[in-house]
């Protein structure tokens, strides 16, 4: 790649932007053969490697992402070891699960591709989700409502963020999202609850009043998934 260093810092933080937005893995490539060009020539900077970076773990890249952090530990942030767990069936989602006790992201199937589920894009920062579990957690009413917490992709990780989270909060764990291309979700914005059927939404609702006015709209809301039959019926 020939060009002068200033356009490939600007080209990686443009492909870098875009990634933020589209997710699109092409970006990533882009960056990576930018970064190796400044490499050659010694002219890249922390801020180079910190887009390529973090653009490595909004795709999911991890094993990429543990190389680009290798001897960058000083100011990249440490990227957890990677472990397969059950392989997914073919076209269903995949989930990472966070093991802090073994410093492990655990990639696995997320098991809602048959049946009626409940998901729940959230993050334990957003407090409007924080008080949806806590709900979920406590309000005998919602507890019997068996949900799937998932943190969409982000630059930054959260590892020990959501790993405090299911620690303190076993019943209402939470898994990281692999890519939002798997989902088929309309909206990511946190908190938005899905209801699938056999892996695909068929109904959504988004948000979650603080002060727990939703509790009842909630309840409503998830009554056809605990009759699905009548809800097949309805359909036809």
């Amino acid at each position: 790649m020939s060009a002068s260093p200033e356009a490939l810092h600007f080209l990686i933080r443009a492909a870098g932007a875009k990634n933020f937005y589209t997710h699109d893995a092409h970006s990533v490539s882009v960056i990576r053969s930018a970064l190796k060009a400044l490499e050659s020539i010694g002219k890249s900077d922390r801020g180079d490697w910190d887009v390529y970076f973090r653009s490595l773990i909004l795709t999911r890249d991890f094993e990429e992402a543990r190389r680009a952090q290798a001897g960058r530990n000083d100011w990249l942030p440490a990227v957890p070891f990677i472990e397969r767990g059950q392989e997914p069936a073919p076209g269903e989602a995949i989930v990472w699960r966070v093991d802090t006790a073994s410093n492990t992201l655990v990639r696995e199937g997320a098991g809602l591709s048959t049946g009626f589920h409940l998901v729940v894009v959230s993050h334990p920062a957003c407090k409007f989700s924080r008080a949806a579990m806590h709900a979920f957690e406590r309000d005998p009413a919602l507890q019997g409502l068996p949900a799937t917490w998932i943190v969409p992709p982000q630059r930054d990780l959260d590892f020990d963020l959501v790993g405090d989270w299911n620690s303190m909060h076993p019943t209402i764990p939470l898994v990281l999202t692999d890519k939002v291309s798997q989902w088929n979700f309309e909206y990511w914005s946190t908190p938005t609850f899905y209801v699938l059927k056999d892996g695909e939404p068929i109904r959504h609702r988004a948000g979650w009043a603080l002060d727990g006015s939703d509790r009842s709209t909630m309840i409503e809301f998830m009554a056809e998934e605990s009759e699905p039959s009548r809800q097949s019926t309805a359909r036809h």
